[in-house]
């Protein structure tokens, strides 16, 4: 970073392309831990270059990328123990999780409670029978029982 505040040409050109660097990684190691090593070792690199000789700065990225993550592979490769299940990528966030918010305070309001139990889904119910149907039958049909049935 400069005296003024601007970012230095590598720098600006790292993280104009990092979220394309960091979804080739990512399609080939699987892991976001792993990603992020190799996006340091290719940041590394890339503080490295001289710039001027560099044609397509994305291209140049984006080989050194692969490189690093084709490398990863082959060190985790021998350190990995075999895993007689499918294989399943870590998940990724992508975005915060609202609900975090609302159960990571470890307490809600009884109002809350009371609100919650109120928007869970309930049987249908009919106030006049069905088809001819008695409303014994409906509550039957509804899996409900006939005190739940209630009349407007």
């Amino acid at each position: 970073m400069s005296d003024d505040g601007r970012l230095d040409p590598a720098t600006t050109a790292f993280v104009a392309h990092r979220n394309l660097l960091f979804t080739v990684a990512y399609e080939m190691l699987g892991s976001a831990a792993d990603v992020e090593d190799v996006l340091q070792e290719t940041w590394l690199r890339w503080a490295k270059v001289d710039l001027d000789t560099v044609r397509d700065q994305r291209a140049y990225l984006v080989r050194i990328t692969t490189r690093q993550a084709l490398t990863r592979l082959r060190v985790l490769g021998r350190r990995k123990e075999s895993y007689v299940g499918p294989w399943l990528p870590e998940p990724l966030l992508t975005a915060p999780d609202v609900a975090e918010d609302v159960t990571g305070r470890g307490h809600t309001s009884p109002r809350a409670d009371r609100a919650g139990s109120l928007l869970r889904p309930r049987p249908a119910t009919r106030s006049r029978p069905s088809n001819g149907r008695s409303k014994r039958v409906t509550c039957r049909a509804c899996s409900t029982s006939w005190p739940r049935m209630s009349s407007p």
